[in-house]
């Protein structure tokens, strides 16, 4: 009887680059706005976005705000070939229909 080979664990690191008013949204230090409320909207956008392309919320503690509009996201202990790890390639690396894939 074969033992079952315990799961692989990896960790996913998304670096996601906006543009035009979505990047200054996430730049901007406008004095009107308190930092906490800043802050909530930086959140409910990413997680807005990360909803439509069916992607779990990170941790807050494992997103870091970068400059110039862009954000990274980490996942840990994400089990390899699992569903999230597939849908994730399929979204950042679809199939070439040039290669036949």
């Amino acid at each position: 009887m074969s033992e079952k080979k315990a799961p692989e664990f990896i960790e996913l690191t998304l670096t996601i680059h906006y543009h035009g008013d979505k990047a200054s949204e996430f730049s901007s230090n406008s004095t009107n706005v308190s930092a906490a409320l800043a802050q909530a909207t930086k959140f409910a956008i990413l997680e807005a976005d990360l909803d439509a392309l069916s992607f779990p919320r990170p941790k807050r503690k494992k997103v870091k705000w970068l400059p110039l509009g862009r954000i990274k996201c980490v996942w840990s202990k994400i089990e390899k070939h699992s569903v999230f790890h597939k849908h994730v390639r399929k979204r950042v690396d679809p199939p070439d229909e040039s290669r036949g894939s």
